[in-house]
């Protein structure tokens, strides 16, 4: 059994539309590309320098960089990661680093519709 994700309406396996409300279960991607635009994403990430700030300079020149290819920023995310150094007498030290996770978006495709 199919349910209509339009009406809900259980139909059988077999059938091509919902009996209900006519909603049609025979969706190619180009009816779907048709309706809704097609986005591409890149990723980049920046740790945290030494003294643990995030080096700006750096996150100015992704955003500019990116900007001028027809990139916008979609999100942004930090990380904690964490990192085991070998202090002085062999004793470890922990510590963490964040990272910055950068999430860019640009349209690729308009939908024709």
């Amino acid at each position: 059994m199919k349910t209509c994700p339009k009406c809900g309406e259980l139909n059988g396996d077999s059938a091509d539309t919902c009996f209900k409300c006519g909603h049609s279960f025979n969706v190619s991607l180009d009816d779907i590309l048709a309706l809704n635009n097609l986005y591409e994403y890149d990723i980049v990430t920046i740790k945290d320098d030494e003294t643990g700030a995030l080096d700006l300079q750096k996150l100015k020149d992704e955003l500019t960089s990116h900007a001028t290819q027809g990139w916008h920023l979609a999100k942004t995310i930090s990380n904690e990661l964490g990192q085991n150094k070998l202090g002085i007498g062999g004793i470890g030290i922990n510590a963490t680093i964040n990272q910055t996770i950068i999430i860019f978006e640009r349209c690729i495709a308009k939908a024709s519709r």
